[in-house]
């Protein structure tokens, strides 16, 4: 199944080391890991593709052609 993971990279809560070992687990070849950068607020992550759509936008279109 496709997969699109994305985090805040300095998010207080979670590691980098965590959401890669995540990403890495998953069994697709088919995914994508974007980091969102800059920031150490959770909050930003919720609101990245309301500032920055273009990444996810792009996922999609890959996924729906």
């Amino acid at each position: 199944m496709p997969t699109f993971i994305y985090q805040v990279r300095e998010d207080s809560l979670v590691t980098p080391d965590d959401v890669q070992s995540m990403y890495d687990a998953l069994p697709t070849d088919d995914k994508h890991l974007h980091w969102i950068e800059g920031s150490r607020r959770r909050w930003d992550g919720y609101l990245e593709f309301q500032h920055n759509p273009q990444p996810m936008l792009d996922w999609i279109a890959r996924h729906t052609a």
